[in-house]
């Protein structure tokens, strides 16, 4: 989903856990920054972490999802 330069992306898994990875191409024609929370499945049912990388519009934004987990990112233009 997209409001404004601003896109969301979001995805959760249920038994099974899961490795994205997601093309940026069409997002974009120049780098992004990429806010990244994700289920920390060593933490308890509740915890998060959060990451801020930036990546180049012909990068692969990877997220490894947790067995009933989920995560959201927002990428801006950088």
């Amino acid at each position: 989903r997209r409001s404004g330069d601003a896109w969301y992306l979001g995805g959760m898994t249920a038994e099974a856990s899961r490795r994205l990875s997601l093309s940026l191409e069409t997002l974009a024609s120049g780098p992004l920054e990429a806010e990244i929370y994700l289920d920390d499945p060593t933490g308890g049912p509740t915890a998060t972490f959060h990451r801020r990388v930036t990546l180049s519009p012909d990068a692969t934004l990877d997220v490894s999802i947790p067995r009933c987990g989920g995560f959201v990112a927002r990428l801006t233009p950088r």
